[in-house]
C-alpha cells in the first residue's frame, strides 16, 4: 500500500515539475512580432494556434490589385448601419487582394511589418493588428495610413466598422482588448 502511495506522489510531482518547466520555457521565448495567435475571421484571438503571418507579395506579383478607375469611391457599411464613402483603396501600393474578396494592407517602406490592416468584404470592416511597440506610435502610423488610403477625416474614421488589436506575443496587457483609433471616444490610451 505504501509503494502505491509513493508512486502516486512521484507521478504528481513529475507532472508539477513538467508544467512548471513548460511555463518557464514559454516565458523565456522572445516576444517578437513574427508569431501571432490565429483566430477565426483573421482575429488575432480565437483558436490559440500560432502562425507566422505571410510576407506581402512583391509589387507587380500575382495577387496585387490593378489600379482602379480614378475617382471611383466605395461605399462601406458604418458601425451605425449608415454608409461611409471612402476612396477606392484597392489599387494602392501595399494593398493586396485575397482570394475571398478581402484585402490585406501592409505598411510600406518599413523594414519590418509594424502593423497589418485587413478589410473584410463580408461585413465591410477593417481589422488593424499592431505588431510593434511602442504601441501608441504604431497605432498612429496605422491610423494615418488608413486615413490616407480611405481619404477620411477622424470623425468618419470613427464611423467605420473596425477593431484595433495587439497579439498576446506583443503585449499581454493589451491583448484581447479592442484599442480603438486614438482619436475616437472609446479609444484606449496607449504609451507613445
Amino acid at each position: 500500500m505504501n509503494t502505491q502511495k509513493y508512486l502516486t506522489y512521484i507521478v504528481i510531482a513529475l507532472i508539477v515539475i513538467l508544467a512548471f518547466g513548460g511555463f518557464l520555457v514559454y516565458r523565456s521565448l522572445p516576444k517578437d512580432a513574427t508569431q501571432v495567435p490565429s483566430g477565426e475571421n483573421g482575429s488575432p484571438f480565437g483558436s490559440g494556434g500560432e502562425t507566422i503571418p505571410p510576407p506581402p507579395p512583391p509589387p507587380g506579383s500575382v495577387g496585387e490589385v490593378p489600379e482602379p478607375s480614378p475617382g471611383t469611391p466605395l461605399e462601406v457599411d458604418g458601425a451605425d448601419g449608415k454608409k461611409v464613402i471612402v476612396a477606392n483603396f484597392k489599387g494602392a501600393p501595399g494593398v493586396y487582394s485575397k482570394q475571398n474578396g478581402d484585402y490585406l494592407i501592409h505598411d510600406t517602406g518599413v523594414a519590418s511589418t509594424s502593423y497589418e490592416i485587413t478589410f473584410y468584404a463580408a461585413d465591410e470592416s477593417f481589422n488593424v493588428v499592431l505588431f510593434m511597440e511602442p504601441l501608441g506610435l504604431t497605432r498612429k502610423v496605422a491610423e494615418e495610413r488608413l486615413m490616407q488610403l480611405l481619404q477620411l477625416g477622424k470623425i468618419d474614421m470613427c464611423r467605420l466598422r473596425y477593431s484595433v488589436y495587439v497579439p498576446i506575443r506583443v503585449s499581454e496587457f493589451y491583448a484581447a482588448t479592442n484599442l480603438g483609433f486614438s482619436f475616437c471616444p472609446s479609444a484606449v490610451k496607449l504609451p507613445e
